[in-house]
């Protein structure tokens, strides 16, 4: 990694480089930022339409297994920005898929193409509620 590069993709860390007899040093520009955690809300904006769909599949393979059978709007609220009831309310209604469970995007044995990939899926609904938002 190049010493100019670290900075930038690291701000809530200060960086001190000695080579080849010089000393540069980079202080932090955000101490106060926090790396994203395992147990935090994913963002809608980190799928494509191919990992949304394997997210979809993953939950339906769980419920197959015995596991709980999820609504499309507990696949919502897992959204950061997207915990609140009337934002959930508004992106299932945006999607038409108000009240539905997630099988509902699974056509057999197959999750639904079109339901992953159109700007009316609710992650693609997500990211325009968490965009308009800010």
């Amino acid at each position: 990694m190049s010493g100019r590069r670290g900075p930038l993709f690291n701000p809530h860390a200060s960086f001190h480089l000695r080579a080849g007899g010089e000393d540069r040093a980079w202080a932090a520009t955000a101490r106060d930022w926090q790396k994203w955690r395992p147990d935090w809300p994913t963002s809608p904006h980190w799928y494509t339409p191919d990992t949304f769909r394997a997210l979809i599949a993953a939950y339906l393979a769980e419920e197959r297994r015995g596991g709980h059978a999820r609504t499309v709007r507990e696949l919502v609220a897992e959204f950061d920005g997207l915990t609140g009831s009337i934002k959930q309310k508004r992106v299932l209604a945006k999607a038409g898929l108000s009240g539905a469970r997630l099988s509902r995007l699974c056509d057999d044995d197959e999750i639904d193409e079109a339901a992953c990939s159109t700007d009316f899926t609710p992650s693609r609904i997500a990211i325009q509620e968490a965009t308009e938002q800010s």
